[in-house]
């Protein structure tokens, strides 16, 4: 996971960071500025104060985290020279508590009270939310990210967007648990339904399998469902919440770059951290199941033809009974064989994934994967699509829109990419989320919104 926007929800911030960005702000109208350029001086300047006092305050009551969102928030901060080893060090917090399914709340440098999470945290919290907050947090989630409000002393300032960058490794993996092993791929998350449909279309997880706006408990209650209709159910998860989930499973697979406790609830761990073992694992369980089933066969047909000749009932016919030195080779015959049959194992080898065919034409000029090659243990050979044949013949798709993974593909609802532009709009304006501007006076550059108006006041 990874920050890619900060949408800023008030000029609070702003006007506390620097006093001539104050000052600017009390001028009667945008057109006692001297220049373009020295708005957009004003801008970027109090953009960037105010950015870097959202992301201390909420790098300061993640940094004891675990959590992805947490580490993508640190990371951000490190880019903005905030953390250990930094221009700007953290500061050790107070009173932080980590609620579950809704975020973290702490106290920094010992009068700044922080909230950092979604709806629920901001509704548990009684926090003071600023005009504009959920407009802001949807606008983020349209895109695909998760929305992460960030509160100070008790009022939302800013709502941070976090994307999820899937590996290629998890597109790989999900299309060849479907159309290999023809295993049902189901997505359990405590995030939003727009941004977990946007990374399912992403790797290609069928809509109807996305159960988003989950707590962990909810978590376990959709994996018994589907042990009640019948399904035998392996959940793969990383984290904390995923726990319950991974020990209420029939097989719990733990990421081994994980917790410790999803590591002790699962009974399985990919030690390396690469999804694509996982595929490497119910590979080689198939084969030992296969080789058991053999095993098994052989050492019935053999005892079921061994015993009865040693127990004399051929005698009768053949007037010769089994010596009992034969009778114990041909014992010892029996386990050698099996034991040998089990050593065979040691020539596994596990599954080739040969090719991986990247381009731009399937997400509207990104560059990604569009072509899976697989190669089972027993040299059966794959090559999985990412978009359907009609697509990728330039063709309207032809999947049915419950199960349609193609993408993109506007059609079933799986746009490409929205391309990011410079932000040049001043900290707390609505624009910023693709409301009209509300600043007065306006002091954003280049403003669709304030130039329509006046546009309209000439008329």
């Amino acid at each position: 996971m990874a920050v890619k926007d900060i949408l800023l929800l008030s000029d609070r911030l702003a006007r506390q960071s620097q006093e001539d960005i104050g000052a600017a702000v009390t001028k009667k109208s945008s057109c006692c500025l001297s220049s373009d350029d020295d708005k957009l001086k004003i801008v970027l300047d109090a953009r960037e104060r105010a950015i870097e006092k959202v992301m201390y305050y909420s790098a300061c009551a993640e940094q004891s985290s675990e959590h992805p969102i947490a580490k993508a928030i640190l990371s951000k901060a490190r880019d903005l020279g905030i953390g250990e080893g930094q221009s700007h060090p953290l500061t050790i917090v107070g009173n932080f508590e980590a609620e579950v399914g809704k975020g973290v709340k702490c106290t920094v440098d010992d009068n700044v009270t922080v909230h950092i999470g979604n709806r629920r945290c901001l509704k548990a919290n009684d926090i003071n939310v600023t005009p504009g907050t959920e407009d802001a947090m949807e606008y983020l989630e349209n895109k695909g990210q998760t929305a992460v409000c960030v509160s100070i002393n008790g009022r939302s300032e800013a709502v941070i967007g976090i994307m999820d960058h899937a590996k290629d490794e998890a597109a790989l993996t999900v299309n060849v648990l479907q159309h290999v092993f023809n295993i049902k791929v189901h997505m359990l998350t405590g995030d939003n339904f727009r941004t977990a449909k946007a990374v399912a279309n992403d790797i290609g997880i069928p809509p109807t399998n996305v159960i988003a706006d989950v707590l962990p408990s909810e978590k376990i209650e959709y994996i018994k469902r589907l042990r009640f209709e019948g399904e035998h159910v392996a959940m793969v998860g990383d984290g904390v919440n995923d726990s319950p989930a991974l020990a209420e499973a029939d097989v719990g697979i733990a990421i081994g770059s994980g917790t410790q406790i999803a590591h002790e609830a699962a009974g399985i761990v990919l030690v390396n951290s690469k999804l694509t073992d996982l595929l490497v694992a119910i590979d080689l369980a198939k084969t030992i199941y296969f080789r058991i089933k053999l095993n098994l066969l052989w050492a019935l047909g053999y005892n079921s033809i061994g015993i009865p000749v040693a127990a004399g009932v051929f005698y009768p016919i053949t007037h010769k009974a089994l010596p009992p030195y034969v009778a114990a080779f041909a014992m010892a015959l029996s386990s050698v064989s099996v034991l040998t049959s089990s050593l065979s194992l040691n020539s596994y080898q596990p599954p080739i994934f040969n090719s991986k065919k990247y381009g731009r034409d399937t997400r509207g000029g990104e560059l990604g994967l569009e072509e899976i090659g697989f190669k089972t243990s027993s040299g059966e050979q794959y090559d999985i699509a990412v978009q359907c044949e009609s697509m990728m013949n330039n063709e309207p798709c032809a999947c049915p829109p419950e199960t349609c993974n193609c993408y993109p593909c506007e059609e079933h609802g799986n746009p490409p990419p929205e391309k990011v532009s410079r932000r040049t709009s001043f900290p707390g304006c609505n624009s910023e989320w693709g409301g009209g501007c509300k600043c007065d006076p306006c002091l954003c550059v280049n403003c669709a919104s304030c130039e329509k108006k006046k546009a309209s006041n000439k008329a």
